[in-house]
C-alpha cells in the first residue's frame, strides 16, 4: 500500500537522523522523493531481501539491483544529497529482520508500526560503543530504539524528552548498563521512545500507547521460542536464532511492566511475564527499597574507609524528593543522617540544624502515596530553613542561611542557591534524582547533554563534601568523578552504587524462568506470587552482598595500586591495544596523565574491573573446558535458599545454567583475586584461564582464604583502610604464589583436590601456623595490636604447601623448625622482599621475577627437607658465612637488580647441590 511504503521511507529517514543527524528529516525525505528512480530501486532491494511471498530469490537479481543503485548514486551531483540517501541504502543493507511484511494477528492486515533490526557493524560512522543489534520502531505517533550489546542482554525502556538525539541518550545509558550488568548474566541493553506531536509529549495515555508500540516492535523481531526451528511468521532473517530479550522500567515507565508482560504473553513469548521485571507479579523495587539500600552499602563502605561509622550522625545534601524510589528510600535508611538541604526540579528544602523530629517527618512523607517537598511539616524544620519554589525570582536569605551559606545579599536566586548547597562542606551528597549536576572544570556544559541543569551544575573541583553517592543515573560525568577522586574524596560510579535494582531484577527473571519450567513439568505446584514474596529477604541479602563485594574489590585494587600500578596499567594497556576498551569513550584520563599521576582512581578502577570481567566471561563461555564450572556450587548462587533446598536437580535445567555459573564464578573470583591476577598468571605461566581458575580455587580452599579475609573485614571501623587492605593484600599474594606452585606441580595439585589429602594438608597447616604464630607473637605484642597475627604475615604461609606436602606427619615439627632456621641464617625473607620490589616494566621481566621467586622458594624447601636429620649449622657453617657476605655485598649497593637476585639464586642452587653430594657420599 502507498501509505505503508511512505511510512517505511519515513522510518528509514527517522533512523538515519538518529545515527547520523546531519540533515533535517524533511530535507532527506524531499531528496528521496526527488530521486524516484533511486528510491524505487531501494524499495525493490528491501522487497527482494524481506518479502516472504517472493518465490524466486536469485542472488544475481540482488546483485543487479545493487549495481543499478550504485549507478544512480553516480548521477547525484550534490555531496549532501548523496550522503543522506546513501545512509538509507546502508540501513537496508544492515537490516537483518523487519516486521514490514508481518500481518496483524487480529485484522490480518499489515501492522501499523514498522520495526527493523540492524547490525550496526554494517553502518558507517556509528557512534561508539557499537551495539551487537539495534531495533528501530516507527509509528505515526512515536518512534524509538532498543540497543543490545549481546544476544543475552537486559536494560530499561525510557520515555525520552530528547526529541532530536534520543538515541545518543539511550546509547550512553546502554554503555553504563553494560558496566553495571557485569554482576549478572545479561549484558547491557537500553531502549527508549519519543512522541512526535509536541502537544502530546506530556500525555500519559499517548506515552502508554507509544510504549506498547515499541514493545510490540521489539517482540515482532525476537524469536518466541528456545527452539531454533520455530520461525517467526512472514519474517526472513539474516541473523541466527535470537530468543533472549528482557526489559525493565526506567524514566517515565516505572508503572508499565504489566503492559509489556501482557504483550509478551499475547505473542507467546517463552519468557512470559519474566520479559519485563517488576510489575504486579514481580518485585516492586520501590517497596523493597533495593536500589537505595545498595547505594547506602557504598556509603557505609566509604564511611568505614574514612574511619567513621554510618550509624553515627553525619551531614548530607540530597538531590531528589521523598516520593522518589531511590531518594525517598535512601532518606529513611539512616535515622542519624542530618539532611541539611535537598532539591528537585520543583523545590529547594533547607534545614540548617535538623531537629530530632525531622527523621520522623521523612518517614511520614515517604509513606504517602504522593508527596512533594512543600508537604514537609514546617514545624519539623529548624529555624532559618524552609521549602522554597525553584520558580521564584528570588529567595529571601534568613540570618541562619547567611551565616551557614556565607551569603551577603538579602536575596538569592534559586539557581545560585542550589549551587551554594552543592558546594557545602558536608559528609555526603546523596544523588537520588534525575539529571547531571557535576562536571569537571575542563568540560563545557554542552558535552554533558543535559541542558535542563546547565544553570545549577557545578565543577567537581569546587566540591567540599567527603563523598558522593550516586543513587541516580548519570548524575556526575566520568571526568568529574575522576577529578573529585583525585582530590582525595570518595566516589564510585552510578553503575556500582545503584546496581541493586538490576541485580534484583535479574534474580527475579531467573527465578520466574525456573519456576515456570518446573510448573510445566508438574514439579512446582505452589502459588508462584506467594513463593516470590517468600524469597524477597534472601534475594535482598544476596544483592546487598554483591554491592559490598564490589566495593571491597575496588578498595583492594585502589590499595594494591600503590605497589602494583604498573601491573594495573599493563592490564589497561592490553585492553586498549586489543580495542576492547576505549579510553576516550570510557572517560579515562590521557595516557600522559595516567603515567604522570601513577594511580587509577576508584571510578576508573570500576570501569577497568568491569571490562576485565567482561573479557574473562567471553573467554570462558567460548571454552568448552569451562563446562567443569557449571556445577551446583555456582548455579545455586543465583537462586534463594527457598528454591535450592527443594528443587536442587531441576535448577540445573535452567536454559542459562552455564551463563549463570560462569557469571557468579567470575564475580566471586575476580573480586577475591583482583583485577590483575588473570593477566599476570597467563603471562607468567602460559596456562589457560580454566587451569588458572582451578588452581587458584584449590588454593583458596586449602588455605581457607574466605574465612581469613572475612576476619579482617569484621574488624570494627576504627581499623584503618591501609591496615585492613595491607593484610588482605598479603593473602592475595599468598593466593598468587600458591596458585603458581600448583600450576608448576600439576600432579600434586590433582592429589590435593581429593578431600582426604586436603584434610591432611589442613592438619599440616595447623602445625605450621602454630609455629608461625609462636615466632610472630612477640612482634605483634610490640605493635600493641590484638589482630590475627597471621594477617600481618599471610605470605609466610606460602612455603607450607611445598614444604609439608607428601611428608610423614611425624616430621612436620622438625621440618618446620629447620625451615625457619635456614630462612633466618640465609636472610631469605629479606631476599624475598627484594624480589617483590624488583621493577617489572614489561611482561618478560615479570616472568623472570616470578621464576626467580619460585626457584628461591623451591631451593629453600629442598634444603630444609634434606637437612631434617642433620645439624644444619654445624655442617655448613663456612658456606653460611660466605652466603651472608654475598648478601651483605648486594645489600650495600642499595640498588639491587634482577642480575643480583639471579646471582643469589644460582649460588643457592650450588649450595643445594653441595648438600646433595654430601648426602650421596654419606650414604655410600
Amino acid at each position: 500500500a502507498p501509505a505503508q511504503t511512505i511510512n517505511l521511507i519515513r522510518a528509514w529517514v527517522a533512523y538515519s537522523a538518529q545515527i547520523h543527524s546531519g540533515y533535517p528529516r524533511e530535507h532527506v525525505l524531499e531528496w528521496a522523493l526527488d530521486h524516484l528512480p533511486l528510491l524505487r530501486l531501494l524499495l525493490a532491494l528491501f522487497d527482494f531481501k524481506f518479502n516472504p511471498d517472493l518465490l524466486d530469490r536469485e542472488e544475481q537479481y540482488g546483485l543487479n539491483l545493487q549495481q543499478q543503485i550504485d549507478a544512480q548514486f553516480n548521477t547525484i551531483p550534490s555531496l549532501s544529497v548523496d550522503r543522506a540517501l546513501r545512509s538509507l541504502y546502508e540501513i537496508i543493507n544492515a537490516t537483518v529482520r523487519t516486521n514490514y511484511y508481518q500481518l496483524d494477528r487480529i485484522t490480518n492486515q499489515p501492522k501499523n508500526w514498522i520495526s527493523f533490526k540492524v547490525n550496526p557493524k554494517l553502518l558507517s560512522d556509528m557512534k561508539k560503543p557499537l551495539m551487537l543489534f539495534e531495533i528501530f520502531v516507527w509509528h505515526t505517533i512515536c518512534e524509538g530504539v532498543h540497543l543490545r550489546m549481546s544476544r543475552i542482554a537486559r536494560g530499561g525502556i525510557r520515555w525520552s524528552d530528547r526529541i532530536d538525539d534520543y538515541r545518543t541518550e539511550i546509547l550512553g545509558l546502554a554503555k553504563t548498563q553494560h558496566i553495571k550488568n557485569t554482576l549478572i548474566v545479561p549484558a547491557g541493553a537500553k531502549g527508549g521512545f519519543i512522541i512526535h506531536n509536541a502537544s502530546d509529549r506530556q500525555d500519559l495515555k499517548v506515552a502508554t500507547m507509544a510504549y506498547q508500540i515499541l514493545i510490540s516492535g521489539i517482540l515482532d523481531l525476537t524469536d518466541r521460542s528456545l527452539d531454533p526451528s520455530a520461525a517467526i511468521d512472514r519474517t526472513i532473517c539474516y541473523d541466527t536464532h535470537d530468543p533472549y530479550c528482557v526489559v525493565a522500567a526506567d524514566k517515565g515507565t516505572a508503572s508499565f511492566s504489566d503492559l509489556a508482560n501482557a504483550i509478551s504473553k499475547s505473542y507467546g513469548y517463552w519468557l512470559g511475564d519474566a520479559f519485563a521485571s517488576g510489575g504486579s507479579h514481580g518485585y516492586d523495587h520501590k517497596k523493597i527499597g533495593i536500589t537505595a539500600k545498595g547505594a547506602f552499602i557504598s556509603a557505609a563502605h566509604h564511611m568505614r574507609n574514612l574511619g567513621k561509622d554510618i550509624n553515627q550522625p553525619f551531614t548530607a545534601v540530597g538531590i531528589g524528593d521523598l516520593s522518589g524510589d531511590v531518594f525517598g528510600n535512601g532518606a529513611i535508611l539512616c535515622p542519624n543522617m542530618k539532611l541539611i538541604a535537598a532539591f528537585n526540579h520543583k523545590h529547594i528544602f533547607l534545614d540548617p540544624n535538623p531537629l530530632p523530629q525531622a527523621f520522623q517527618e521523612r518517614l511520614r512523607m515517604v509513606a504517602l502515596e504522593k508527596s512533594q517537598w512543600s508537604d514537609f511539616n514546617p514545624e519539623c524544620i529548624s529555624p532559618g530553613g524552609g521549602v522554597f519554589s525553584r520558580f521564584e525570582k528570588a529567595i529571601p536569605v534568613s540570618e541562619e542561611m547567611r551565616l551557614w551559606l556565607k551569603i551577603e545579599d538579602t536575596h538569592i536566586n534559586p539557581e545560585e542557591l542550589i549551587q551554594s548547597l552543592l558546594k557545602l562542606p558536608v559528609d555526603m551528597i546523596f544523588n537520588g534524582g534525575i539529571g547531571t549536576y557535576f562536571k569537571s572544570a575542563q568540560q563545557d556544559h554542552a558535552v554533558v547533554f543535559d541542558k535542563t541543569n546547565d544553570s545549577v551544575r557545578v565543577d567537581a573541583e569546587d566540591l567540599q563534601c567527603h563523598m558522593i553517592i550516586e543513587g541516580g543515573n548519570l548524575g556526575t560525568t566520568q571526568a568529574a568523578r575522576i577529578a573529585f577522586a583525585r582530590a582525595g574524596k570518595l566516589i564510585n560510579t552510578d553503575s556500582l552504587d545503584n546496581s541493586g535494582g538490576v541485580d534484583c531484577s535479574d534474580h527475579e527473571v531467573n527465578l520466574k524462568i525456573i519456576i515456570d519450567h518446573l510448573a510445566t513439568q508438574g514439579i512446582f505446584q505452589e502459588d508462584r506470587d506467594n513463593f516470590l514474596k517468600k524469597c524477597v529477604t534472601s534475594i535482598e541479602k544476596c544483592v546487598l552482598q554483591h554491592n559490598l563485594e564490589q566495593n571491597r574489590a575496588i578498595s583492594l585494587a585502589q590499595f594494591a595500586g600503590k605497589t602494583q600500578f604498573l601491573l594495573q596499567k599493563d592490564v589497561f594497556d592490553d585492553l586498549v591495544l586489543r580495542k576492547v576498551l576505549s579510553p576516550e569513550l570510557e572517560g579515562f584520563q590521557s595516557h600522559q596523565q595516567i603515567t604522570k599521576t601513577s594511580f587509577f582512581t576508584r571510578p576508573e578502577l570500576i570501569v577497568l574491573l568491569a571490562y576485565v570481567k567482561i573479557e574473562l566471561k567471553k573467554e570462558l563461555l567460548a571454552t568448552p573446558a569451562s563446562d567443569i564450572f557449571c556445577t551446583e556450587q555456582w548455579v545455586y548462587k543465583a537462586f534463594p535458599r527457598e528454591l535450592t533446598d527443594k528443587y536442587k536437580k531441576a535448577i540445573m535445567q535452567h536454559p542459562l545454567a552455564k551463563e549463570i555459573a560462569i557469571t557468579h564464578l567470575l564475580n566471586y573470583w575476580v573480586h577475591r583475586v583482583g583485577i590483575t591476577f588473570a593477566y599476570r598468571m597467563k603471562l607468567e605461566t602460559q596456562k589457560t584461564l580454566v587451569e588458572i581458575i582451578q588452581a587458584s580455587l584449590l588454593t583458596m580452599k586449602l588455605f581457607n582464604i574466605d574465612r581469613e579475609i572475612e576476619k579482617i573485614e569484621e574488624l570494627d571501623h576504627t581499623s584503618s583502610f591501609d591496615d585492613r587492605y595491607f593484610q588482605i593484600l598479603q593473602f592475595n599474594r599468598l593466593i598468587y604464589r600458591i596458585t603458581r606452585w600448583i600450576i608448576n606441580n600439576p600432579e600434586k595439585g590433582t592429589q590435593l583436590s581429593s578431600d582426604r589429602d586436603c584434610k591432611a594438608f589442613h592438619h599440616a597447616l595447623d602445625i605450621y601456623r602454630n609455629a608461625l604464630i609462636e615466632k610472630t607473637q612477640a612482634q605483634i605484642h610490640q605493635s600493641g595490636s590484638d589482630q590475627n597475627p597471621l594477617s600481618y604475615k599471610a605470605t609466610d604461609l606460602i612455603p607450607a604447601l611445598g614444604l609439608l606436602f607428601d611428608v610423614p606427619q611425624n616430621d612436620y615439627s622438625k621440618l618446620i623448625e629447620i625451615f625457619f632456621k635456614i630462612r633466618e641464617d640465609l636472610s631469605l625473607s629479606k631476599i624475598d622482599r627484594w624480589v617483590e620490589s624488583l621493577p617489572t616494566p614489561d611482561g618478560f621481566s615479570a616472568q623472570a621475577r616470578a621464576w626467580l621467586r619460585d626457584e628461591l622458594l623451591s631451593d629453600h624447601q629442598a634444603i630444609a627437607k634434606s637437612m631434617i636429620d642433620r645439624n644444619w649449622h654445624s655442617y655448613y657453617e663456612e658456606q653460611i658465612k660466605k652466603w651472608s657476605e654475598l648478601v651483605k655485598m648486594i645489600e650495600s649497593k642499595n640498588d639491587y637488580n634482577m642480575s643480583d637476585i639471579f646471582v643469589l639464586s644460582r649460588n643457592l642452587q650450588r649450595f643445594m647441590k653441595e648438600i646433595e653430594v654430601d648426602q650421596v657420599v654419606q650414604m655410600s
